[in-house]
């Protein structure tokens, strides 16, 4: 009742008038975007499929022939039965009648076999849309730089992309085709109103041009209202998803947090939900004003048809057939300006995919890229590497240098935020230094190709991930060469400790991991950390990189974990990133980073010695096992 209320006076507020309240700047922004957008439109159905694209439009012009046949027919056929009637035909016109009812039979079924293939061909062709631009959305996901991911705007753009995308790729192909069939059709039908008088296909374009105007003003405010409002249903799908992941499950039951996070939820999508009723209340408001000129438009066609019949210049199967086609014509020039309101609205979707998928790499490939010649000769080099995240008030690193020489075994500590991961992710290119270099045997990173580069590196992130796909495919992604090594496969796993976790298992290494996807077998964050060690040692990589690879395993684990890194004797570079001191001990040379310098470096007994931070932190700990 109460959005009744709301509906009825927004119709009678000014307001719902404001369809001749347009500002300049919108029409030029419709007149300039729509033919623009088209065409992308165009190449982007085409490149998801040419068969179907040409199907489609095959069905369409087909459609709009059968229906200019069906008026003709009818009139025919009004005609011949009103002469027949009157006694003016000939004695064998049942004949020619017969032949018409059957033709016109004919037309009927083809009409509506069309019409069914006209929506098989559009549904497999939606799929095949949908799919399209997600490998877009995903191949452009999985290229740009990490430094996107730690940007707000790009989370808001993917998001919207994200959900967008699946809806919007049916849209956009149904807007297109509804478009095409009645632009095809309109053109027919004008052709036969003509044959009337000339310009009542402009009284019918200027019937209905009110609510086109309306429509395309209220798809521009929705999405400008869905562009704003892009941070709020951030938010309020984040508290959705701490009501029901498992990830913080336990801790939003310990603390009592499911009221507060529900309402939290429940607050948002209230403010969002008030809002968007506003905007269709407005929308429906806009689009019933606009109505009044198709209907004076009807009124005055109708009056002219009515009279040139009632004084002998048409007959009863013109009036029928300009009734009809009349009709039609106004139904499809009502499907055309609809289907470019909606096609706008779907196009302003299209303006955000073309900006996410036009995002440049500030991570370059160089154009004529230097081979990398593993395994390297003289090393890794850090040459005054300054590093400072994007809208970073500070400095993440400060004038880095240091040495990484074939077989060396490099640890670098400090406490947490001092640079540690920072500097991994610049020695596997995921950043470029902002300041200094780093080189590999004298020649810049950014010289090779990045591909290239990874291939001689294996690492092993704080955030590994968790696969919920069997226990032998999450080891083999470490190196899809191996794919079917069984033994390299357990050999790594055996060096990570995570054999005897799988070997456990129901089905051993077939056992699916995780039970989010199927009914499989959940690990610890401690089995998890030994399953993504295996991936990291499967790679027989020439660069090691182990960011806190034991921080969620028990003692002995750790220990085992540690001699696995220790003991082995290698010419490939080992660096290790740790904050607990006893893991680093055994090192070659340890670096000490505090607010992304360098503060100390040395072998542990050196450092020891010196009695600097690094001792002052290794007292520290030791304290808790004395």
């Amino acid at each position: 009742m109460l959005g009744a209320l709301e509906l009825v006076a927004c119709f009678v507020s000014l307001d719902c008038f404001a369809i001749v309240d347009v500002p300049k700047f919108f029409l030029v922004d419709v007149g300039l975007r729509i033919p623009e957008q088209f065409g992308r439109a165009m190449r982007l159905l085409w490149a998801s499929s040419r068969a179907y694209s040409l199907a489609s439009m095959f069905v369409v012009l087909a459609q709009a022939a059968l229906s200019v046949a069906a008026l003709v027919l009818l009139k025919r056929i009004i005609d011949a039965v009103m002469d027949h009637a009157a006694g003016s035909a000939s004695e064998d016109v049942l004949g020619p009648i017969a032949f018409l009812i059957v033709a016109a039979s004919l037309v009927a079924l083809c009409t509506a076999v069309f019409a069914s293939l006209d929506t098989a061909i559009a549904d497999i062709h939606a799929d095949r849309v949908r799919d399209h631009i997600q490998d877009l959305v995903h191949a452009k996901a999985t290229k740009v730089d990490l430094e996107y991911y730690e940007n707000t705007e790009f989370f808001n753009t993917l998001h919207r992309v994200q959900i967008e995308a699946p809806n919007r790729a049916t849209n956009i192909l149904s807007n297109f085709l509804q478009i095409a069939r009645a632009s095809v059709t309109l053109v027919a039908i004008f052709g036969l109103l003509s044959l009337f008088h000339w310009w009542i296909a402009l009284v019918l374009v200027l019937g209905d041009l009110p609510g086109a105007i309306a429509r395309l003003r209220a798809a521009w405010l929705e999405y400008r209202w869905g562009r704003d409002t892009i941070s709020e249903d951030r938010r309020a799908r984040y508290f959705s998803m701490l009501l029901s992941t498992r990830y913080v499950a336990q801790e939003v039951r310990l603390f009592g947090l499911i009221d507060l996070f529900t309402e939290r939820f429940r607050t948002i999508r209230h403010k969002l939900r008030e809002e968007r009723k506003r905007l269709v209340l407005r929308r429906v408001s806009m689009d019933a004003a606009a109505q009044i000129g198709a209907a004076i438009a009807m009124i005055l066609f109708y009056g002219l048809v009515a009279y040139e019949a009632l004084n002998g210049v048409i007959t009863l199967g013109d009036v029928a057939m300009y009734f009809a086609a009349f009709q039609r014509g106004r139904g499809s020039l009502r499907e055309l300006l609809f289907g470019v309101a909606r096609f706008y609205e779907n196009s302003l979707f299209l303006s955000e995919l073309s900006d996410f998928l036009a995002l440049e790499q500030r991570v370059l490939e160089p154009k004529d890229p230097t081979p990398v010649s593993y395994p390297l000769q003289e090393g890794i080099v850090f040459e005054s590497v300054e590093f400072r995240y994007p809208n970073a008030a500070h400095p993440a690193l400060e004038q880095i240098d240091l040495t990484m020489k074939p077989g060396e075994r490099i640890a670098i500590v400090g406490p947490s935020g001092s640079g540690k991961t920072t500097m991994a992710k610049l020695l596997c290119r995921m950043y470029d230094p902002t300041g200094g270099k780093i080189t590999a045997d004298n020649i810049s990173l950014q010289l090779f190709s990045k591909q290239q580069w990874l291939q001689g590196i294996s690492a092993y992130f704080q955030e590994s991930g968790e696969y919920y796909l069997a226990a032998r495919e999450n080891i083999e992604f470490g190196d899809l060469s191996r794919k079917g090594d069984d033994d390299a496969v357990i050999a790594a796993a055996r060096r990570s400790g995570a054999h005897d976790v799988i070997t456990k298992l129901r089905d051993g290494y077939d056992t699916v991991l995780g039970t989010v996807l199927e009914q499989g077998s959940e690990l610890s964050v401690g089995e998890w950390q030994k399953v993504a060690l295996a991936r990291t040692y499967l790679r027989d990589a020439h660069i090691l990189i182990l960011d806190e690879p034991t921080n969620a395993m028990d003692a002995f684990s750790e220990q085992q974990a540690l001699e696995a890194i220790w003991d082995v004797e290698t010419d490939r570079i080992t660096v290790l990133i740790s904050h607990r001191l006893s893991a680093v001990r055994r090192a070659d040379r340890i670096y000490i980073l505090s607010a992304g310098r360098i503060v100390e470096s040395g072998t542990h007994d050196e450092l020891m010695k010196s009695g600097g931070s690094y001792a002052e932190m290794f007292d520290i700990q030791a304290r808790f096992y004395r």
